[in-house]
């Protein structure tokens, strides 16, 4: 199952879709390096879940894209003294781009600690 379902609503003459998420999202801005068909792109994250992610990106990806990245999560965020680095691995939902800025909304379908 996605983590984002989708419906229609109708919203004066324009058709609105509606997202259903099925985990929690918390604002994260973490520089990642998006490796995606050997390609590497600096984006950030805009916001996470234990199985998902936003990300803000130079240009859109196609949806069922593969990509993979390391981000390194500060010591504020772990709570520990150290910081914790995780390794990514997923693929792209969507892409869109809303005031002239490009989002990458994609699943992380496994990941590992560093």
């Amino acid at each position: 199952m996605s983590i984002l379902q989708f419906f229609p609503v109708k919203a004066s003459r324009a058709m609105v879709w509606e997202e259903l998420r099925s985990a929690v999202r918390f604002p994260m801005h973490l520089p990642v390096v998006l490796v995606v068909e050997g390609e590497q792109i600096h984006a950030v994250t805009v916001n996470m879940s234990h199985n998902g992610v936003l990300l803000e990106a130079p240009h859109p990806i196609p949806a069922e894209t593969g990509l993979e990245f390391l981000m390194e999560v500060p010591r504020e965020v772990t709570l520990n003294d150290s910081t914790a680095a995780i390794h990514c691995v997923g693929h792209v939902i969507r892409s869109y781009q809303e005031n002239g800025k490009c989002y990458i909304a994609a699943v992380i379908d496994d990941y590992r600690f560093q």
